[in-house]
């Protein structure tokens, strides 16, 4: 299970195309959509629809989908822990009904932290 330890949490702030963050974070919680080669055919279309009515209903002109590395890259932060749709699903039910393997899922979630020197 994700935790934050850290009093210095970071603010997301999404306006248009920008992301604004606090400076002084230390740790991040980033949930996001996985990159189509790591998800099941049969559950990538159940994705594209749920996201694809997000993008309509929100006028975003495209869902961008992401793996550990982009991340990363993007917020220049190490991925110190993740969690799967499969693993929440079995520490909230003790058992995978719905996802059961790492591709059955679509959107992962990862704590972030600064890079060691």
């Amino acid at each position: 299970m994700l935790k934050l330890s850290s009093t210095s949490a970071l603010v997301l702030l999404w306006a248009k195309d920008k992301c604004y963050k606090s400076k002084n974070a230390k740790r991040m919680v980033f949930e996001f959509l996985k990159q189509i080669e790591d998800i099941d055919s049969e559950r990538a279309i159940i994705a594209d629809k749920v996201f694809g009515l997000i993008s309509n209903q929100c006028n975003c002109p495209e869902i961008v989908h992401y793996n550990y590395s982009k991340i990363e890259r993007l917020y220049n932060l190490q991925v110190l822990e993740k969690e799967s749709m499969r693993n929440l699903e079995l520490k909230r039910t003790k058992k995978n009904k719905y996802f059961q393997n790492e591709k059955s899922g679509w959107i992962d979630i990862c704590l972030l932290g600064r890079k060691l020197r």
